[in-house]
């Protein structure tokens, strides 16, 4: 009687010591990334800290007043608002009173103050998500930086917005953009360009109708022409810009 040795059955390799404690520990990765990104959602969907409502239609009333005393009192109450949204963990509104804020210091013609202002604002708006409030801001910043001579950091902040509006739609964003590029080829004196990107803010805020962004393109084209010493043609131009103020 012959009697044949068979193969043991197949069976399933059984994971490593190791294999075993690492997955507990994918697990609880796993689980703190959807903590993270819940809580996240909750803390830009909390409710309005106390107060918050009537110090920012006091700011915009003040602001409306357009004089200096109005956007001085504009500035201190939007820098209260950032601290109190910021204290209720409300990043992306803190982000947008500081917006607003460095908005303020830029007319007071405080531009160091409008440039940190926009740079804190940017963080929040970063770290809240918020993309749309993020090319807003970074427009801010490069206004802000343009205007204490930093040409060079200024396009570099824009060629940011433009990537952003490649994701974000907001035609009326992108067309302050390009007027904003126009400037700074304007003071970098390249009148050729300016009048290209200007053009095409222009374009896009007439298919619009948005008087308001070119009353401002228009201000900026009359500019162009006080700095190429052509008070007649910036005089055109600034008249263009005035009835739609």
């Amino acid at each position: 009687l012959r009697i044949r040795h068979s193969r043991p059955p197949h069976t399933a390799p059984v994971p490593s010591p190791s294999v075993m404690l690492r997955l507990p520990a994918v697990l609880v990765r796993a689980l703190a990334a959807v903590w993270l990104a819940l809580a996240g959602r909750l803390g830009a969907q909390s409710p309005q800290p106390s107060g918050s409502p009537s110090l920012a239609a006091r700011a915009d009333s003040a602001f409306q007043r357009q004089t200096r005393a109005g956007f001085e009192q504009a500035l201190a109450l939007w820098r209260e608002l950032a601290a109190l949204h910021a204290s209720a963990g409300r990043r992306d509104s803190a982000g947008a009173a500081l917006d607003r804020a460095s908005e303020v210091a830029a007319r007071l013609g405080a531009n160091d103050s409008a440039l940190v202002l926009a740079a804190r604002a940017l963080v929040e708006r970063q770290a809240a998500g918020d993309r749309r409030g993020e090319a807003e801001t970074l427009r801010h910043l490069a206004a802000a930086q343009l205007a204490v001579g930093l040409p060079d950091s200024a396009m570099s902040a824009l060629r940011r917005v433009r990537v952003l509006h490649q994701t974000v739609h907001d035609t009326a964003g992108k067309a302050r953009t390009l007027a904003l590029i126009g400037t700074v080829h304007q003071r970098r004196g390249r009148s050729d360009s300016a009048a290209v990107y200007y053009n095409l803010a222009l374009a896009i805020q007439s298919a619009r109708a948005d008087v308001r962004g070119e009353a401002d393109t228009w201000w900026r084209v009359g500019g162009r022409y006080v700095e190429l010493r052509r008070p007649d043609s910036a005089l055109f131009f600034l008249r263009k810009a005035l009835p739609r103020y």
